[in-house]
């Protein structure tokens, strides 16, 4: 298996992860995992690899594509024009390409 392609095939959008309340939570030791479902919340991404925010109170998510673009997603959407593009100078994909932003 290809880890890096797996975790793309993974990563094709923001997803929210809902879990049900633990057992052990309500008292209960069932020992049984919780049920997790994803919602789909932003389309329109190729190959996202790394999600991080701006971290000045805009609410911002800057999104990583491996070819070489940050998108921006603010309050669920996805703007039509990149933050970042600089898929011109890098090599993608499998192992390589642009794989994160600090």
């Amino acid at each position: 298996m290809n880890l890096p392609r797996a975790i793309g095939s993974l990563a094709w959008a923001l997803v929210a992860i809902h879990c049900t309340p633990l057992p052990a939570a309500l008292g209960q030791t069932t020992g049984e995992w919780p049920a997790l479902s994803l919602e789909r919340r932003v389309g329109g991404l190729i190959q996202p690899v790394h999600i991080a925010h701006a971290g000045d109170g805009s609410g911002r998510l800057f999104v990583v594509e491996q070819r070489g673009v940050i998108r921006v997603v603010k309050r669920g959407a996805l703007s039509p024009t990149p933050f970042l593009n600089i898929s011109a100078r890098v090599a993608c994909c499998e192992e390589q390409g642009l794989l994160s932003v600090a």
